[in-house]
């Protein structure tokens, strides 16, 4: 398997859509299948579509790698919605720490 840090931003994307689309409720890591009796769900003819259905569906969206807070900061207006999904109260895999006063300060927003 080619190493990420060799692909070029638009190459780990779509590794990374890949990887999202293909893997067990988005797992990335541990047990990635499912026990379905029915046919596989994966058809790798398809890949360059269903990656277009993505971009269309995304088409002028803001996707942004900024703390929680500031990214609400920074794009709050009146039209503004925010879909904020921070991670499950006392779970663990996400990478970052949340404390539960983040979860107290979402909750004013």
């Amino acid at each position: 398997m080619t190493r990420p840090e060799t692909l070029t931003d638009i190459q780990r994307a779509a590794r990374f859509f890949y990887l999202q689309h293909h893997a067990f409720g988005g797992k990335v890591s541990g047990q990635r299948f499912g026990t379905a009796t029915t046919g596989p769900a994966i058809n790798l003819l398809r890949i360059e579509e269903n990656l277009s259905g993505a971009w269309q569906r995304l088409t002028g969206t803001y996707v942004e790698n900024l703390p929680w807070l500031e990214c609400a900061k920074r794009y709050d207006r009146p039209h503004t919605f925010f879909y904020m999904d921070p991670p499950y109260w006392q779970t663990e895999g996400y990478g970052v720490n949340f404390p539960f006063e983040q979860y107290e300060r979402m909750a004013e927003l």
